[in-house]
């Protein structure tokens, strides 16, 4: 087996057909988990009308709702079965003849043996993604020759809130999709444990709780920021915390401890960022950090003159945790100069929107936002590493408050969050972590879900935004540096463009993201032949990231959309057959030379694109 999700360390399940079975229940499932559909509430409990969605604390548990009726596909259209027809069903056994009445009567014959039921139909037929004429051509010119910003390590990670967080180490399929997402050689994955209910906290998390997270260390090698509460201004409190961190995780799986979230949404708003959150932070932060907290406590803007911090321990605190991309750049200049010592890594936060706006898997495409974000998000990643801080987006998805439905839970969101990781990578930052909310939110991608009655945790239902973190993974893989372009001609607005060069391999790969849900194109990649023949020349293997159909955005159904030819059932099981495409070279347009060599120009591999996909483009060095 090959292809994306074969390189983890797990098996594609034999077709068997209890496993099948389970498989098209937790299709079902999934279908259902919507909310304002007729008859069912959020996760299609029969509840009508719907719940508004969680808040992104949500800590409440929802359970699985009983086998639905049969699947649609990804528009409503019934799925008829492929492959051959199921067989008869066996002949009712015939009874008995009479017997005459004179003899004694015989036993009736025995029934034959009851025959299993015929396997159920495979998932829903055709071909991977629709392939439309392409609507436009375009070229991009590579310079392998100039590179620069390092992908970091860990660099892929997950946010989420308190409540149910040891939930994530509570079954072996949890841990393995935690697992998975550095399972490509760039390192474990970061998972941030906070958010709105960070400020909540009144009592230090249970035993259970840190058990949990050293299981999912030990197990997946999870790496943890831990958020403190500070709005309450409770360094007691915090401070117990971090020392029970401390005691119960190794020194080696804590990357940072968070103060507060997302303070810039405290009661007074901009007017208490003016006023007191830098004063308030270095006033809070020697009573956690400190044995003596008074000795520290004089934190000013100067350098801290006066302070005693012998008994302190420096540089291990996340900050300022702000809750979007856009604050600006002074202040957190502000912040570091008056609180630089005290901090190891600077902390964003960046949604599209929020789920009070309006928004459709289309508008989530929208480029001229993240334009506008990802120039501040440099301007941010300057400043940090003026004061010799990482910036990390520690929180991150497509809409906030839960996300919104036909936005945050369809085929579009997994583009997002590829597209973002990549963003974030390329300004700069040191990672993301995808906020989960408490496992269950709209924009979740490792779904928590229960037995209705009975609590049981089931096996996780794994959502679109899930590919999202599987891509980036294999497409940095091991490590690698971006590429500049050196020139592009008809590329379409639609159509992002990362090159990457793999530092161990020296292979490049490029990540080609089709925003336009309707049209797809063509776009010829070049780059310098080095004046080998072409047919000398490798040829590029391309790994999509797409969904069926001719509204591939809106796709929601988990067979219906893939990575590399495969897909992740319940429980994160692997189905489908492994596929990529292979793209020989040509001599590219205008470029000297031609025929069976290139003179010193170019080649060029054309690869089409789909509407709506994704595709990992990795050409061998040469």
């Amino acid at each position: 087996m090959t292809g994306p999700l074969a390189a983890l360390d797990f098996a594609v399940a034999d077709a068997q057909p209890a496993e099948a079975l389970s498989a098209r229940v937790g299709r079902a499932l999934l279908q259902q988990q919507q909310p304002q559909r007729r008859g069912g509430g959020l996760f299609g409990f029969g509840r009508s009308p719907s719940p508004p969605p969680a808040s992104d604390d949500d800590d409440g548990r929802r359970s699985a709702p009983p086998p639905p009726p049969p699947r649609r596909g990804p528009f409503g259209r019934p799925i008829a079965p492929r492959g051959p027809p199921a067989p008869p069903a066996a002949p009712a056994p015939r009874p008995p003849a009479a017997a005459p009445a004179a003899a004694p009567r015989k036993p009736p014959a025995p029934a034959p043996p009851a025959r299993r039921p015929p396997p159920p139909p495979p998932p829903s037929a055709g071909p991977l993604y629709a392939s439309p004429p392409p609507s436009w051509t375009a070229a991009v010119t590579l310079d392998p020759a100039t590179q620069y910003g390092d992908v970091p390590q860990s660099f892929m990670g997950i946010s989420h809130e308190w409540p149910f967080v040891e939930e994530l180490a509570a079954r072996p399929e949890y841990i393995d999709l935690v697992r998975r997402m550095g399972s490509f050689g760039n390192g474990p994955a970061v998972v941030r444990v906070g958010g709105g209910s960070t400020d909540k906290l009144s009592a230090v998390p249970e035993q259970r709780v840190w058990d949990a997270l050293a299981k999912l260390h030990r197990e997946a090698g999870a790496q943890y920021i831990l958020g403190l509460p500070l709005e309450r201004m409770d360094g007691p409190l915090a401070r117990a915390i971090y020392l029970k961190a401390r005691q119960e995780l190794p020194a080696a799986s804590i990357l940072s401890f968070e103060i507060g979230n997302e303070p810039n949404f405290y009661g007074g708003g901009n007017e208490y960022v003016r006023c007191c959150f830098v004063r308030d932070w270095g006033r809070f932060v020697p009573q956690v950090a400190c044995d003596d907290p008074s000795r520290g406590a004089v934190d000013s803007a100067v350098g801290g003159a006066g302070s005693d911090l012998s008994s302190c321990e420096l540089g291990v605190f996340a900050g300022p945790a702000w809750g979007h991309v856009n604050i600006r750049p002074l202040t957190l200049d502000w912040f570091l100069y008056s609180h630089g010592r005290w901090v190891d890594l600077a902390t964003v936060h960046w949604y599209k929107a929020t789920s009070q706006t309006y928004n459709t898997a289309e508008t989530l495409m929208d480029e001229a936002p993240v334009r506008q974000e990802m120039a501040n998000l440099r301007e941010l990643v300057k400043v940090a590493s003026k004061h010799g801080k990482p910036l990390r987006v520690a929180e991150a998805n497509t809409i906030s408050n839960s996300g919104r439905d036909g936005v945050s839970n369809v085929f579009a969101a997994a583009l997002w969050t590829l597209d973002a990781s990549l963003e974030v990578a390329a300004a700069g930052g040191s990672g993301i972590n995808f906020h989960q909310g408490a496992g269950q939110n709209l924009y979740t991608g490792i779904l928590r879900w229960t037995e209705r009655g009975t609590g049981k945790l089931n096996p996780p239902l794994v959502k679109p935004p899930y590919y999202g973190y599987l891509a980036f993974g294999q497409a940095v893989g091991s490590g690698s540096r971006f590429i500049r372009t050196a020139a592009t001609a008809g590329l379409p607005g639609s159509l992002k463009v990362y090159p990457l060069s793999e530092r161990a391999s020296g292979s490049v790969r490029v990540v080609l993201i089709n925003k336009d849900g309707a049209r797809g194109g063509t776009v010829g990649l070049r780059l310098p032949s080095n004046g080998k023949a072409l047919g000398s020349l490798p040829a590029a293997t391309v790994t999509r990231m797409v969904a069926q159909g001719s509204s591939p955005l809106n796709v929601r159904e988990p067979d219906a959309m893939t990575l590399g030819g495969t897909w992740l059932d319940i429980g994160g099981v692997v189905r489908g057959t492994p596929a990529t495409e292979s793209v020989r070279p040509v001599a590219a347009a205008g470029a000297n030379g031609g025929g069976g060599g290139n003179g010193g120009g170019e080649a060029a591999w054309r690869v089409y694109m789909p509407p709506g996909s994704a595709a990992i483009v990795s050409i061998p060095r040469f």
